[in-house]
């Protein structure tokens, strides 16, 4: 699925079967993605997980974890688990530059003191128009590793005498680059002019393409989709017939854009949801249907149907600043990270707290 940038996104997700395994087709076939395509072939598509025809935002799916928490073995399924790795570093690559882009969307006032023919050197004591420059500068360079294609990453990251200039990891494309150490602008131990040169060509040529994408996506700064958050079975209630869920011990690792806790409650309920004390809601079932679940999983997914509201870039956090707000008051309970086997629904106006 390819869409163009020019407003509002539109997209379709195939139906996915639900099975005890990993769905292979969605791993091969990418059926649970959306791409955005930008009009220039400088930059990079950006792909992102979905659920139910909406983006996928905090947990995103391993791929990798099957529901009883182990994992698809890269010895007896080689091929498999290279493309589990092609896809899920492309998501990585996606995530960080679409980071990188809202930032540039945050940073208009920043990037308006930007020197566009000289690279600012940072000292002690600089001005605030210096210091925008310097920062503005430093983030197009992030920016240009995370979002610039293969194809343009050797006109301006690579010094042929000093490296090979290998942007993929095979000949195949099996990545799109390696961006986890960003590079230099002229690449490896480029000198000053080089350097320059480098910077100034890509400012000329990217840099006004990259600000009208950056205000191009989610222009209204507002992004429907469901959050999903994983946290973990404790000791079953027999009293009460359930498993009680604390709202504080929701894992926040692998989260995409957001935090739990950023929620903006609409009313008593919600707002007990991210009370700094915590709060437990029962999770019922009978004992049968825990003995049984216990034997397929200790992990769970709570996903939360939301409309989240971008405001801006907080500087001294490095973090897109966000929050969302509940479109409907059911949880949705799965018991694997691809969200096709579910458990449950809670509704936050009626779950059983304590």
């Amino acid at each position: 699925m390819t869409f163009k940038l020019t407003g509002l996104i539109a997209f379709l997700l195939i139906s996915i079967n639900i099975n005890s395994q990993k769905n292979i087709d969605t791993i091969i076939n990418y059926d649970d993605i959306i791409t955005f395509k930008p009009s220039s072939e400088n930059f990079i598509s950006l792909l992102f997980q979905t659920h139910k025809n909406k983006i996928r935002l905090g947990q995103q799916n391993n791929y990798a974890l099957k529901p009883d928490g182990t994992y698809i073995s890269y010895h007896k399924q080689p091929a498999l688990a290279k493309k589990i790795d092609k896809k899920t570093t492309k998501l990585q690559y996606s995530r960080q530059a679409l980071y990188e882009l809202l930032k540039l969307k945050f940073m208009t006032d920043v990037y308006a003191d930007m020197d566009k023919e000289y690279l600012t050197k940072q000292s002690s004591s600089m001005y605030v128009k210096d210091k925008n420059s310097y920062h503005s500068q430093q983030h197009l360079l992030k920016l240009a590793n995370a979002i610039t294609s293969n194809k343009e990453m050797y006109r301006y990251f690579c010094n042929p005498k000093k490296e090979d200039c290998i942007f993929t990891a095979d000949k195949n494309v099996y990545y799109y680059k390696n961006i986890i150490n960003g590079k230099s602008w002229g690449g490896k131990e480029a000198n000053e002019f080089q350097t320059l040169k480098s910077f100034t060509s890509y400012v000329q040529n990217n840099l006004e393409t990259l600000q009208h994408w950056s205000a191009a996506i989610f222009p209204d700064n507002i992004i429907e989709g469901y959050f999903v958050v994983k946290t973990y079975l404790g000791e079953y209630d027999f009293k009460n017939q359930g498993y009680w869920i604390n709202s504080n011990r929701l894992a926040q690792d692998g989260r995409f854009l957001l935090q739990y806790h950023d929620l903006e409650p609409a009313n008593d309920n919600e707002r007990k949801l991210v009370n700094p004390s915590g709060l437990d809601f029962l999770f019922k079932m009978t004992s049968t249907e825990a003995e049984k679940l216990v034997e397929r999983t200790k992990n769970i997914y709570l996903v939360f149907n939301i409309k989240t509201r971008l405001k801006g870039f907080a500087y001294g956090y490095e973090r897109i600043k966000a929050s969302y707000t509940l479109e409907s008051p059911i949880i949705e309970i799965y018991e694997d990270d691809d969200l096709t086997l579910k458990l449950a629904e809670l509704s936050v106006d009626t779950m059983v707290t304590k």
